[in-house]
């Protein structure tokens, strides 16, 4: 057991920066959107990037060392061309869109959700405020 933990702690502090090191990214924006928010975009430098999806996270360490431990999560959002991808009655007819965020933003979303022609009892959201 205690072989494990200790290639664990080699592999996450260790190999895994090590390899990480080698597949740099470049931060070409950061935006503000609100004070306890920003928008950090980055591009893969020298490599051809990684395969995701929206939704998933990130954990970013931005001007520090691979080997540091200051990361921060960030989450990994798409462009545009999904938002505004018109899916047929078929395609969701039984989706049930849940949300939660800032009201400003939820109202955003389900605005152009119905306007896409979502039905108003498919969207379920919650809103929220920053202190």
């Amino acid at each position: 057991m205690t072989g494990v933990a200790i290639g664990s702690l080699l592999m996450v502090y260790l190999v895994v920066p090590w390899l990480q090191k080698a597949r740099p990214w470049r931060v070409t924006s950061v935006v503000r959107l609100t004070p306890k928010q920003w928008e950090v975009t980055v591009t893969p430098n020298g490599h051809r990037g990684l395969d995701y999806r929206a939704g998933q996270f990130a954990w970013l360490n931005v001007g520090q060392s691979p080997f540091s431990m200051k990361e921060h999560p960030f989450s990994i959002s798409i462009d545009g061309e999904l938002m505004d991808r018109v899916f047929s009655e078929l395609e969701f007819r039984d989706w049930v869109f849940v949300m939660c965020g800032p009201a400003v933003m939820m109202d955003v979303v389900e605005d152009h959700l119905i306007q896409r022609g979502t039905p108003a009892h498919r969207i379920l959201s919650e809103r929220f405020s920053y202190d």
